[in-house]
């Protein structure tokens, strides 16, 4: 029992001090930019690079410190085809000091889509940040039910 305590505090440090590095690149399934790109092919499927919503970007690096690696959520609506799709990948996001701030964020980033693209219209975005403190909260608790 104590041996199992130990190495369930060890992976507990090993956590809270991992550099989110386990999963590569948050760039690399970064959807935002090829929906402002000039190619439309982008705009006539769903384009899914974050299988496992929240838990697909949680893992990935941003290369910057005060950063974290956030799963979006992209729906709009194609005028040219007149139907919806959904792009799912993963953005880059800066800390914030309260929830107006994200808010503010996604406005600028529905407005901006369809400033950027002319075919696209009906733009709704949700950000989704994994929390490692939430994390770290769940296996304090776990370890004390242990």
């Amino acid at each position: 029992m104590q041996a199992r305590t130990f190495i369930f505090f060890l992976a507990l440090i090993g956590l809270t001090n991992s550099q989110n590095t386990v999963g590569g690149a948050c760039k690399e399934k970064s959807i935002f930019d090829d929906l402002r790109d000039e190619e439309d092919s982008y705009l006539y499927t769903d384009k899914t690079l974050a299988y496992h919503d929240v838990a697909s970007c949680a893992s990935l690096s941003t290369g910057e410190d005060d950063s974290f690696c956030c799963y979006i959520k992209i729906k709009f609506r194609n005028k040219d085809a007149d139907k919806k799709y959904t792009h799912k990948g993963c953005i880059v996001v800066y800390p914030y000091t309260d929830d107006s701030d994200i808010e503010k964020t996604i406005d600028t980033y529905e407005a901006k889509l369809e400033k950027d693209n002319q075919k696209i219209d009906k733009v709704d975005i949700d950000i989704d940040c994994s929390s490692k403190y939430l994390k770290l909260a769940g296996l304090i608790l776990l370890s004390f039910l242990l």
